[in-house]
């Protein structure tokens, strides 16, 4: 089936929920009814579309959550802080927080900064960045990330996306089979973002450099109830892997097969790792 075929059928059985929180305009997905609830954070584009498939899959059994970022909310606390705002709402209980790539960085924010609303963290495709890095791959980053924010403010959107597309599909061999799938992905996702929520991601991504930063006490509450999964064929390196695992205590650790196309195109492992995990987990008192 095509991605047009996919979205179109997600789209029909699953209406987009908006509300103004903490001066940001959230536009997300609440989906289900059980006492466990898993808040899905999304990387690619921060669009929750591309964890549609989770999303359809796991609302069968937990209380779905999958949020857009808003482009007024330009720091990661401000937006961890809202988030649990929207957790709080809602009255979620038994949260679990699924961030994947960006949005695991922002799941341990939310999960640092309230862990009275968190139960537990499943990470997917992390690599840390804070403001430990070394200054030398701090500054690159950083000029990096400022020469696509001005490309991003005189880029017409069209020119803009195009660009990103690129970018995103770059590392993509072209005679790969998922090569229509992902364009598709893309260009439907982009078509629901912005110049301005891009430039906001931009800002949050440096943020992470200067100002944030987690060790081992950060998350002492969550003993045995953090899943990592890690895919075969990442960009992350093997040391960057074991800084995340460190930062838990006893974290359970699974590789997904594939690289960081695979989610998106058959996430049927990951959901499958992590509805195993959601089902081990015992129900805490709210």
């Amino acid at each position: 089936m095509s991605f047009q075929d996919d979205i179109k059928r997600f789209s029909q059985d699953n209406p987009k929920t908006s509300l103004p929180v903490s001066g940001g305009f959230f536009e997300y997905y609440i989906e289900g009814d059980a006492k466990k609830s898993l808040v899905l954070l999304p990387g690619h584009f921060g669009e929750p579309e591309t964890l549609f498939k989770h999303i359809d899959s796991l609302k069968r059994q937990f209380k779905v959550l999958a949020i857009s970022y808003p482009p007024e909310i330009k720091t990661n606390d401000a937006l961890g802080d809202a988030i649990a705002k929207l957790i709080s709402f809602y009255r979620l209980t038994n949260v679990y927080v699924y961030g994947q790539g960006y949005g695991g960085l922002l799941a341990m924010n939310v999960a640092k900064r309230h862990p009275e609303l968190i139960s537990g963290l499943i990470l997917e495709d992390v690599e840390l960045l804070t403001n430990a890095l070394p200054e030398d791959a701090k500054k690159k980053f950083v000029k990096d990330a400022d020469l696509k924010a001005r490309l991003a403010k005189v880029q017409p959107p069209s020119m803009y996306q195009n660009g990103e597309l690129k970018a995103f599909l770059k590392p993509l061999p072209e005679d790969s089979r998922d090569v229509t799938y992902l364009t598709d992905l893309a260009s439907y996702t982009l078509g629901r973002s912005s110049k301005e929520k891009s430039l906001a991601q931009n800002e949050r991504f440096v943020d992470l450099l200067n100002n944030q930063s987690y060790d081992l006490k950060d998350f002492e509450n969550l003993k045995s109830r953090v899943l990592i999964m890690h895919l075969e064929k990442s960009a992350v390196a093997p040391e960057k892997r074991k800084e995340l695992e460190s930062l838990f205590m006893y974290p359970i650790v699974n590789r997904l097969d594939g690289n960081s196309y695979a989610s998106l195109v058959n996430p049927s492992q990951s959901i499958t790792f992590i509805r195993g995990f959601l089902n081990a987990m015992p129900l805490l008192e709210s």
